[in-house]
């Protein structure tokens, strides 16, 4: 897997089925639960917790925010206020959002675009994503992470897919088993593999908009976790 497929994933389509998408952001929830998205976004926000009462985080592309959620629980737990907004393009994403977590938890919920964030400069401690770079090409995911660089003021986390043929192996092993009730899951996990950035490609992406001391790391099975501070580079 040399280079990157950039196929269409039903998510991605303006014509999605709410109750099929809900039930799909579900299931994109659990995988980053339990297959190393929550433990790649902790091991990159755990610095800032030390000497600290508040952090506001921002989640882009952020889905049901239940990921951002557990998050803000997480830091909480160390005795901090958190200020959590989460924010989404997808006009059913936003409202799932809000009566998933709006709520309940306490998170902000904003529809907005990734390549333009709504936000002044040095808006938040740390600007966090998970599973949101590899829906976009690579133009537009640099500008995705330049602009989140932008809005940090510390910290730019970003979690997302290995493009591998064991991580290929593995989403088609799940779309035949624990999702083959969904069609965009199962559909969209393998081809989110195919679309996933290598982690030579996620670090010179990183620089080149802009981050300053980048560091990966890989969260097994399949995922990459990239830590990068705003850069003088970063507008």
């Amino acid at each position: 897997m040399k280079t990157r497929l950039l196929l269409d994933e039903r998510l991605d389509a303006p014509d999605v089925d709410r109750d099929v998408m809900a039930h799909s952001l579900t299931q994109v929830s659990t995988v980053n639960r339990w297959l190393g998205g929550d433990r790649g976004l902790r091991w990159g926000v755990a610095p800032l917790l030390a000497n600290r009462s508040t952090l506001a985080i921002l989640d882009v592309g952020s889905g049901d925010g239940t990921t951002l959620a557990r998050l803000a629980r997480w830091a909480g737990r160390a005795g901090i206020q958190v200020r959590a907004v989460a924010l989404d393009l997808h006009a059913y994403s936003c409202g799932i959002a809000r009566e998933t977590v709006g709520g309940r938890e306490g998170v902000e919920v904003i529809r907005s675009d990734a390549r333009e964030l709504p936000f002044a400069t040095s808006s938040f401690d740390v600007v966090v994503s998970s599973l949101t770079l590899h829906h976009f090409d690579d133009e537009d995911a640099g500008t995705m992470v330049r602009e989140m660089g932008r809005v940090a003021e510390s910290r730019v986390v970003i979690s997302d897919l290995r493009r591998s043929r064991l991580s290929y192996l593995g989403a088609q092993a799940l779309a035949a088993t624990l999702w083959r009730g969904n069609p965009y899951t199962r559909h969209d996990g393998p081809v989110s593999v195919l679309r996933a950035f290598s982690p030579a490609e996620m670090e010179a992406l990183a620089r080149n908009a802009g981050l300053d001391s980048v560091v990966l790391a890989s969260m097994h099975p399949f995922r990459i976790t990239l830590v990068g501070s705003p850069g003088s580079g970063t507008p």
